[in-house]
């Protein structure tokens, strides 16, 4: 399965295209896309067939890798929350600190989750570089 949008080419540059298309209400802001407004959505494609600035085109992304994505940006984060969570009662336990079990358990989840947002912005810069997850113009419709 694929993920089709039509939009229009707003910029070209070399073998890529960044084209604008109407944000739908599905749309959960996952980064996926550059940016853009309350009901515009921007998204950086392969341009092979060489569409120029104006032209609408029809961009694909497949579904795999949107769910990839999805589960990148949605669930590392919980997954950290909830180990950072455990840590921090653990952490109170060993130290002896019963009293402060609560407290020591949410800075440690709040730290985990910085961490997992780190993370995801590291692995998101060495995904653009590679260029994998990028959608694909696969026809220049006008």
């Amino acid at each position: 399965m694929r993920i089709e949008e039509e939009g229009k080419v707003i910029k070209t540059e070399g073998g890529l295209a960044k084209v604008a298309f109407p944000r739908k209400t599905a749309c959960g802001r996952c980064g996926l896309c550059l940016r853009g407004s309350a009901d515009m959505v921007v998204t950086e494609a392969e341009n092979e067939l060489g569409a120029q600035v104006g032209q609408r085109v029809r961009v694909i992304l497949s579904s795999a890798s949107f769910i990839k994505c999805g589960t990148i940006v949605y669930l590392f984060p919980l997954l950290l929350l909830i180990c950072g969570l455990f840590f921090g009662r653990w952490l109170a336990d060993y130290l002896g600190k019963e009293e402060a079990t609560e407290v020591i358990a949410a800075i440690s989840a709040l730290f985990f989750l910085t961490a997992a947002f780190f993370l995801i912005r590291c692995y998101e810069k060495v995904v653009k570089k590679k260029g994998r997850y990028r959608s694909k113009i696969v026809e220049i419709l006008k």
